[in-house]
């Protein structure tokens, strides 16, 4: 959303952080499944979808448990001091998800792609992506290297979906450092 924003309103946005972002929708690992499951129609998707959905709303520790999946790091993962709080935080919106709408959204995102978008995008960029995330193949992450204009790229190897987790410190130094060199950008910047 946000380099859609600064490619087509440009002088609201003075700088992206992109964690984990794409310019192509199709997803890997749960959320691609999800993505699958919505193509498959209303009928026989709505139920598939609904079912996998589910799980993630079951209870508090059941949703954790499912995310683990999507750190590579899934050790450092868990051991995350964030994890618990921040599920205190998320659980309780999964028993309110409208699955219709989600699962109209999950279809959509399979369908975005905007590279031809990229090179409008004229604000600088940090890219930062885990180089075995499961959900947003780092090829993906590729694509906007190549495609954005002032773009600094930040891959993390062995990391998954999860980097302000599976490796806190380095994620927190590259933002902090990005952020810092773009100090009059930081105040705006567009998060996506």
């Amino acid at each position: 959303a946000a380099l859609n924003l600064a490619a087509h309103e440009p002088e609201r946005v003075q700088a992206v952080v992109s964690v984990g972002g794409f310019a192509v929708g199709k997803f890997g690992g749960v959320e691609g499944l999800l993505q699958r499951f919505a193509l498959l129609g209303p009928k026989l998707g709505q139920t598939l979808y609904n079912s996998g959905l589910q799980g993630f709303a079951v209870q508090k520790d059941v949703c954790r448990w499912l995310s683990v999946p999507l750190a590579n790091r899934w050790r450092a993962y868990l051991r995350w001091p964030g994890l618990k709080p921040t599920f205190e935080i998320f659980f309780p919106d999964t028993q309110h998800w409208y699955k219709r709408a989600m699962r109209h959204m999950f279809e959509g995102i399979y369908h975005l792609d905007i590279r031809a978008q990229l090179p409008k995008v004229t604000v600088p960029v940090l890219v930062i992506a885990g180089e075995k995330d499961p959900v947003i193949p780092f090829a993906h992450a590729r694509e906007l290297e190549r495609g954005l204009p002032q773009v600094e790229f930040k891959p993390l190897p062995g990391v998954g979906h999860m980097p302000f987790a599976e490796v806190p410190d380095e994620y927190a130094k590259l933002l902090a450092d990005w952020l810092a060199r773009h100090a009059g950008d930081a105040g705006q910047a567009a998060t996506g």
